[in-house]
């Protein structure tokens, strides 16, 4: 019974690692067809078809957007942070580097409408009398066209002083 102690260990090994060998052989045949996906971690979709390869590309594609989305609004709340402690041009470089995140014209708006309350603190009345030309481009509304005008011409009276 001792001398076949070691035949038994030996033969369960032999078959854990064909067993083993043989899983990791038919994963990787299926892995080259295409109804299989490995992931950006290493992990193995199979089974798939091909209408889940576009999901995940249009998932990876909204995690994407999402982000550049939190960029946006992050660079918003940093610029107003600046303009609260009156550190007017560093939150006008930051409200400008948010510009290239917005995805909506109302984000490019929001932009806008805090530039031109930036420009208007730091005396730079021109700028912000063409940021007020930018603003029909992004925003039809009458009241917001209405109380642009105004801003316009308050801007228009403080240059020429």
């Amino acid at each position: 019974m001792i001398k076949k102690t070691p035949i038994v260990v030996f033969l369960f090994i032999l078959v854990f690692l064909l067993t083993f060998g043989i899983s990791r052989y038919n994963i990787n045949k299926r892995a080259e067809k295409k109804s299989t996906y490995v992931t950006s971690t290493g992990n193995i979709i199979m089974g798939g078809m091909a209408s889940d390869k576009e999901k995940i590309e249009s998932f990876k594609k909204s995690v994407e957007e999402d982000s550049k989305f939190r960029k946006y609004w992050d660079l918003l709340h940093l610029s107003s942070k600046y303009e609260k402690e009156e550190n007017y041009n560093t939150a006008i470089e930051t409200r400008r580097e948010a510009l290239s995140y917005a995805r909506t014209k109302g984000d490019v708006f929001q932009v806008i409408w805090g530039l031109i309350r930036l420009y208007e603190k730091t005396g730079q009345y021109e700028l912000a009398i063409k940021e007020i030309d930018k603003v029909k481009t992004v925003n039809d509304r009458e009241d917001v066209l209405k109380k642009a005008e105004e801003i316009r011409k308050r801007l228009l009276e403080l240059k020429s002083q």
